[in-house]
């Protein structure tokens, strides 16, 4: 099918055919100039409009017929006739005479009707006499020559009224079958362009019906088609219905059997689970006694060795995973005791020491204090006494004293991954570090 889009008219052949139309009406209206204006305008539009093309031409026709019949040529009124003979004149063999000049007439409204000419008067013998006798005499004849030619008749005569008013009609009736045989082309021409395109339209016409209908044809034999298969497609659906219905049935008496089961089930799976919220309580008891046990023997082994610094570590935990643990309490008050008198001996062979060395044996006494937990009273007491001996100012004092708690928090996180302890479970531990040794978990990392 072609695109129902070309069957429409343009805006611009819409507006032309406004214009052919008023140019029919004035046409009817014998208003010739206007409807050529129209016309005109019909054709700026659209060139190619054959019918625009064919009214053209019959205006114009129409129009220089009107000219012609309100435009007539004058009768010319004749000379009178004198009696006197005119010299005899041989005329030329092929010389015509030439028609008197036609003067144009005013123009006459197209509606006015035609004026009736009135008949030449003709000359009475009583009027002619004057005339006659007003023309000059001739002269006077001289003796014939016996010897001289013999006078030929007038042919450049003036012609009467009567031959001169049949002239006039006779262009006339040439003008008017000149006009008749142009109309008459004309209208043939176009009569011959609206067959040409009344067949030209039919054809295409003819080819649009006969795409329609091989397009009617084929949407028939969808149709067709269609209804052929509905059938088959019904029962293809009735059969997967079926097969649903069945499919549901079985999920739903699998979906019954199974939720017997697991009502006979859940009171077995309720003992099982508590059996085994038994059993990962008392394995929780026993996983805690024996780590404490391990890592107060990691302490005693330290302790043994005079490691003090790496003994605090696995008492941390220790008190971490029970709170008041007596063993590792005592454990940390004798360590603290050992420490504070190695201070003091440290104390005073730092006195003569330069201001570099100073600092850094503030730094190590700090680090060895912090190491064991928050110092006590009498631990500051005795920092307190190092710090003035040696002549640290607070800046260093602070700067020391976080490089000494980022230290402890390191060897406490070192120690608690190479014992092998859970994430989950050092995490405890150390919160509890970082809450003593007050600082940030942000601080600790850096």
């Amino acid at each position: 099918m072609k695109n129902t889009g070309q069957n429409q008219e343009s805006p611009k052949k819409k507006q032309a055919g406004e214009y052919l139309k008023n140019a029919d009406r004035l046409l009817k209206a014998a208003e010739f100039e206007a409807a050529l204006e129209d016309v005109e305008r019909c054709l700026e539009l659209d060139p190619g409009n054959f019918y625009a093309h064919a009214y053209k031409e019959r205006i114009i026709a129409l129009r220089s017929k009107q000219q012609q019949a309100a435009h007539p040529a004058p009768a010319v009124t004749p000379a009178p006739s004198v009696t006197h003979p005119a010299p005899a004149v041989t005329p030329a063999p092929t010389a015509a005479p030439a028609p008197p000049p036609a003067v144009p007439a005013p123009p006459a409204p197209a509606s006015a009707p035609p004026v009736q000419k009135a008949p030449a008067p003709t000359a009475t013998p009583a009027a002619a006499a004057p005339a006659k006798s007003a023309a000059p005499a001739p002269p006077a004849e001289k003796p014939a020559d016996r010897h001289a030619p013999a006078k030929q008749p007038e042919h450049g005569a003036p012609l009467t009224q009567e031959e001169s008013r049949k002239k006039f009609l006779d262009e006339k009736r040439r003008t008017e079958e000149e006009l008749r045989k142009q109309s008459e082309e004309a209208r043939r021409r176009a009569e011959e362009e609206l067959r040409r395109r009344a067949q030209e339209l039919e054809a295409m016409h003819n080819t649009e019906s006969l795409e329609r209908r091989k397009a009617l044809d084929g949407e028939k034999r969808k149709r067709e088609e269609a209804e052929r298969r509905r059938p088959a497609e019904a029962e293809r659906a009735r059969l997967e219905t079926e097969a649903l219905h069945k499919s549901e049935e079985t999920a739903r008496k699998k979906l019954e059997e199974e939720i017997e089961a697991r009502g006979a089930g859940q009171k077995k799976a309720s003992e099982e689970a508590d059996a085994l919220r038994a059993a990962e309580a008392d394995g929780k008891a026993r996983a805690k006694e024996q780590k404490l046990h391990d890592y107060l023997i990691e302490a005693k082994d330290l302790v043994a060795k005079k490691n003090f610094a790496e003994a605090v570590i696995p008492l941390l935990k220790i008190t971490t995973i029970e709170k008041g643990h007596a063993e590792a309490q005592q454990m940390l008050t004798g360590i603290r005791e050992i420490q504070e008198r190695s201070w003091e001996e440290r104390l005073k062979e730092a006195e003569a020491v330069p201001r570099e060395s100073s600092i850094a044996v503030y730094r190590n006494a700090l680090a060895i204090a912090w190491s064991v937990g928050t110092p006590d009273a009498s631990v500051a007491d005795i920092l307190g006494g190092l710090r003035s001996k040696l002549g640290i100012t607070d800046a260093e004092h602070a700067a020391a004293e976080l490089e000494a708690k980022k230290k402890a928090y390191a060897t406490a996180v070192s120690e608690s991954s190479s014992s092998g302890t859970s994430a989950a479970d050092a995490e405890p531990m150390l919160a509890q570090l970082r809450k003593e040794l007050g600082i940030t978990e942000d601080n600790a990392r850096k």
